[in-house]
């Protein structure tokens, strides 16, 4: 086959491989899998990489076209001499292997195959009737080529995109939103516009809500200072119609451990725009019980008194501006652990 059907084939086969492995392939790693694909044909100068590798001649001399540089042994060579290419990311790596082993996928189409497994001289093809492959520069491969191009300007926007993120921007689905947002809510502030009905009163709802936490199937998220549970499952808050995710600035997550021993709720530090998840011993209940109490049916409950332990406090992805109606009450924490996440948009 000529350079640029070896080209656009490596490509499209890269990128086919990284959407499956869900993985968002990079630019490096594309133009990595266009050069892999041309690699096997240095073993002949009149080849586009010939023109340029000098040892190609030597080569052709001692084994031919398309002979040692189209097995699986030729792949082995490259895949150990282009191990530094690993310092540089994994995907560049793996790109231009998967360059490589395209180039003898396509070669088997043509009229004399490749031996895949040198220095056995057996050759194989696909497909298996001779007039069903293609000859080097034939209208058959001008026609392959056109194909690939399209295929190539069609694929790639969601080879970056990925599969999944592709049907859940389609379909804004909940269920695959929760995949969409673990990808990137490690490192961004995330918020979602939903079109539902609230699950208790059956009322149309229809605005942003922001992302506190994933869970496995569902969401913590919060709206005007009160949080819910948004899901795909019965345990929703609303019966969710739409879910739009929005990705906001890049954020870091800072940790904070707050164990306490006797002291005033009052005296705890809670940096701004956190949640926090732990528990705390308590007096003072009468002191608390407008804010235990103020939760509607529809909230997630951030806090509430265990069952088992009536004077024990579970704070659950509890925002920090709900923490901070806690203060004022006259709360004494007898002991206590609380997980404090901070959301730090980054410069």
């Amino acid at each position: 086959m000529i350079a640029p059907t070896h080209v656009s084939f490596g490509v499209l086969f890269a990128e086919f491989v990284f959407t499956c492995l869900d993985v968002s392939p990079s630019g490096p790693a594309l133009l990595a899998a266009g050069l892999g694909s041309l690699l096997p044909d240095a073993d002949t100068p009149k080849s586009a990489i010939g023109h340029v590798f000098k040892p190609s001649a030597a080569i052709e001399r001692r084994f031919g076209h398309r002979q040692v540089t189209h097995s699986l042994l030729f792949l082995g060579l490259c895949a150990l001499m282009s191990l530094p290419l690993l310092l540089t990311g994994k995907l560049v790596y793996l790109g231009l292997l998967l360059g490589v082993a395209s180039h003898l996928m396509l070669d088997m189409a043509n009229l004399s195959g490749v031996p895949l497994l040198y220095p056995y001289p057996g050759r194989f093809v696909f497909p298996e009737p001779k007039d069903a492959r293609i000859e080097v520069g034939s209208k058959r491969e001008w026609v392959l080529l056109a194909v690939l191009l399209v295929l190539v300007l069609g694929f790639t926007p969601v080879s970056f995109v990925g599969y999944k993120s592709l049907f859940y921007r389609l379909s804004q689905n909940p269920y695959w939103a929760i995949e969409e947002a673990k990808k990137y809510a490690p490192s961004h502030e995330l918020s979602m516009t939903i079109q539902g009905l609230w699950k208790e009163s059956q009322m149309p709802v229809e605005g942003e809500f922001r992302l506190l936490a994933i869970q496995e199937n569902g969401f913590i998220a919060e709206q005007r200072g009160r949080v819910y549970f948004l899901s795909h499952t019965p345990f929703t808050a609303v019966l969710i119609h739409k879910l739009k995710l929005t990705i906001g600035p890049k954020i870091t997550k800072a940790l904070h451990t707050r164990k306490i021993d006797y002291q005033l709720f009052d005296e705890i530090e809670i940096p701004p725009n956190a949640i926090a998840s732990g528990y705390l011993f308590f007096e003072g209940f009468e002191g608390i019980s407008e804010v235990l109490y103020d939760f509607s049916e529809a909230e997630y409950r951030t806090l509430r008194i265990d069952p088992n332990i009536g004077h024990k406090l579970l704070v659950s992805y509890c925002p920090s501006e709900v923490l901070e109606r806690l203060k004022g009450k006259g709360l004494f924490i007898s002991h206590g652990d609380l997980a404090i996440t901070q959301f730090v948009r980054s410069p």
